[in-house]
C-alpha cells in the first residue's frame, strides 16, 4: 500500500499516517490528564484542532490538481491560522472548546473534500475513482466533519457545564469517530490500481497522445 501510494500520489499517504499517529498522542494526553488532575485539558483539543486542519488541509492540497483551487486552499487556510491562532493565546480557551475555530475547520475541509470530488467527476485520477486510496480518505473526512459540524457548534460553554449535552457529544463525535476510523481502513486496503485488469490511474497530462495513437 504504502509503496503503491508513493508511486500515485508522492507523500500523501504519510500526511494521514502523521495525522493518525498525533490523534493517538493526543488521546494519551487527555488520558494522562484526566487520570493525574481528574479534569480535561480543553486547551490540548483547542491546539488538536489546528493541527488537525493543517494535516488534512495539506493532504487535501496534494491532492487537489487545480492552481486555482490550491491558490483558494491557502487564501482561506491562512485566515482560518490567523483567527484560529490568535484565539488560542486567550485565557478562556485553556477551560473551553474553542467552537469557531473547531466549526471553521469543518467548513473549510468540507470545502475542500467538495473541491476534490468535483475534480474527480469532472477528470477522474482512475476509470472507477472510488478504487482509489484518497478517495475513501476525503469521503472519511467529508462525513465526520459534517456530522459533528452541528454539535460542535454548540459545545463551548455547554461542554463544560451541562451534563446531558456532554452525554451528547461523546455519543455523536464518538460515532462519526468510529466511522471515519473505518473508512481509513478500507482506504488503507484499496490498491492505488487494479493491476489484475491493467487499469491505471488516468494521466491526462498524457491524455492527448494516448488519445492520438489510438486514432
Amino acid at each position: 500500500m504504502l509503496l503503491t501510494w508513493k508511486r500515485y500520489r508522492g507523500k500523501g499517504i504519510w500526511v494521514i499516517l502523521l495525522y493518525l499517529c498525533y490523534s493517538v498522542v493526543t488521546e494519551l494526553i487527555n488520558t494522562y490528564y484526566n487520570i493525574v488532575y481528574h479534569d480535561t485539558s480543553y486547551l490540548n483539543f483547542n491546539v488538536f484542532d489546528i493541527v488537525e486542519y493543517c494535516l488534512l488541509s495539506w493532504f487535501a492540497y496534494i491532492l487537489i490538481r487545480s492552481k486555482r483551487l490550491r491558490y483558494i486552499i491557502l487564501g482561506l487556510s491562512s485566515v482560518f491560522l490567523v483567527i484560529a491562532i490568535s484565539r488560542i493565546f486567550k485565557p478562556v480557551f485553556s477551560t473551553q472548546v474553542d467552537s469557531l475555530t473547531n466549526v471553521l475547520e469543518s467548513i473549510l475541509l468540507i470545502i475542500y473534500s467538495i473541491f476534490y470530488l468535483f475534480e474527480q467527476i469532472r477528470k477522474p485520477d482512475h476509470i472507477f475513482f472510488y478504487s482509489i486510496p484518497e478517495f475513501w480518505f476525503i469521503v472519511a473526512i467529508l462525513l465526520y466533519f459534517s456530522g459533528t459540524f452541528f454539535i460542535n457548534l454548540y459545545a463551548q460553554g455547554k461542554l463544560e457545564s451541562d451534563e446531558s449535552f456532554q452525554l451528547q457529544y461523546s455519543v455523536i463525535n464518538t460515532a462519526f469517530d468510529i466511522l471515519k476510523n473505518l473508512l481509513f481502513g478500507v482506504a488503507m486496503m484499496v490498491k492505488g490500481g487494479d493491476q489484475s485488469n491493467k487499469i491505471s490511474r488516468i494521466d491526462f497530462n498524457n491524455l492527448d497522445e494516448h488519445l492520438n495513437l489510438n486514432r
